[in-house]
């Protein structure tokens, strides 16, 4: 090992680098950008599925036909109700009131990065249904007037809920309290999509696609945000170092 270190020190010094948890750009970044180029090649691979029309589209139709069966009154009014929290209007309600908490709190650093996990996957998203012009299921308990692929409210049910999961995970101090805001919000999310297969307005590619858009900017706002961390820390640390530097120096000026 130590020969194979020798013989390829730039590559070895450049590993370290990138498994460094004191820098940014060292382990957070290494992680953030694997997770990044695994959703983007898993939402390549979707629209390439698609695009073919192979096996994924008749998966879509059977599922579709197949949770038909299961509508009742009692269960349409839950999950209308549930979808709701992916419309836009109420989406950009909830941000209004998360960025005014984040004024108010003076926890400035996540405005911009919830702005670009929002506004970037709804914007993407919005593109992308133009793109591909793919029909709602003809199964749909009411119409929707966008194109189905991806699906919008998974989008923004994984940016928006994710991005608040983050902060609320961020600031708990317990794992417990970390544990139980995960399995929450990963629930809320999981329900907001299977809402739109429910209902009928969406097949179950288009919320697997929406979901993986969502996170695609859901780590690219993380990532920006630790980013903003790491500089505030690094920025306090060397006014400590310079505060804790002149103290000793007017100790030895009195001395």
């Amino acid at each position: 090992m130590q020969k194979l270190a020798q013989k390829h020190q730039n590559f070895f010094i450049f590993l370290q680098k990138r498994l460094d948890k004191k820098h940014f750009q060292g382990l957070p970044l290494t992680i953030f950008s694997s997770s990044l180029i695994y959703l983007v090649l898993l939402f390549a691979g979707i629209v390439e599925d698609i695009v073919r029309s192979d096996i994924i589209v008749s998966i879509d139709e059977r599922f579709a036909s197949l949770l038909t069966i299961f509508r009742t009154p009692n269960l349409i009014k839950f999950f209308i109700w549930i979808t709701l929290l992916g419309k836009a209007q109420i989406i950009l309600v909830f941000s209004v009131i998360v960025l005014l908490i984040l004024i108010w709190q003076r926890k400035r650093l996540f405005i911009l990065p919830f702005i670009i996990s929002v506004v970037g996957s709804g914007v993407f998203t919005y593109l992308s249904k133009l793109f591909f012009h793919r029909a709602r299921p003809d199964l749909a308990f009411y119409q929707e007037r966008t194109f189905s692929f991806p699906s919008g409210h998974a989008t923004v049910a994984v940016a928006f809920y994710g991005f608040l999961a983050y902060l609320l995970i961020r600031n708990a101090k317990k794992w417990k309290h970390k544990i139980d805001i995960f399995f929450s919000f990963f629930v809320l999310i999981v329900l907001i999509g299977f809402s739109r297969l429910f209902l009928g307005v969406h097949y179950l590619s288009d919320v697997w696609g929406g979901y993986l858009v969502g996170a695609i900017w859901l780590i690219l706002a993380i990532s920006l945000s630790e980013y903003f961390l790491f500089q505030k820390n690094n920025l306090r640390s060397r006014k400590n170092k310079l505060f804790s530097f002149a103290l000793i120096i007017l100790g030895i000026i009195f001395y």
